[in-house]
């Protein structure tokens, strides 16, 4: 059962060392303390809001594949538009490996 209502909050102490761990993990995963702490004490996945929103980029990109199919088999031919899309596509892909 999960609720949003935290109330119980607890103190825990690190040394240096561990500090720069959590604080790399953090900045890695886009995550407040809050968050990674819960997954990692809860034993859960850590999932970054990065990978989150590649993969929302990503299906949108499978979207537009499967449109411009779809285009391409009904009209038995590729046009101008259908080469435009591609191109527009290939950048977002680029854009999403080099990290933007």
């Amino acid at each position: 059962m999960r609720r949003d209502n935290k109330t119980i909050r607890k103190t825990i102490r690190f040394d240096e060392y561990e500090y720069a761990y959590i604080t790399k993990q953090i900045e890695e995963h886009h995550l407040s303390f809050a968050e990674l702490g819960r997954a990692a004490i809860l034993n859960q996945k850590i999932k970054s809001k990065l990978e989150l929103e590649m993969v929302f980029q990503v299906s949108k990109i499978g979207i537009n594949l499967n449109q411009l199919a779809y285009h391409v088999n009904t009209k038995k031919c590729i046009d101008m538009e259908v080469l435009y899309r591609l191109v527009q596509i290939e950048k977002s892909l680029i854009g999403l490996l080099n990290g933007g």
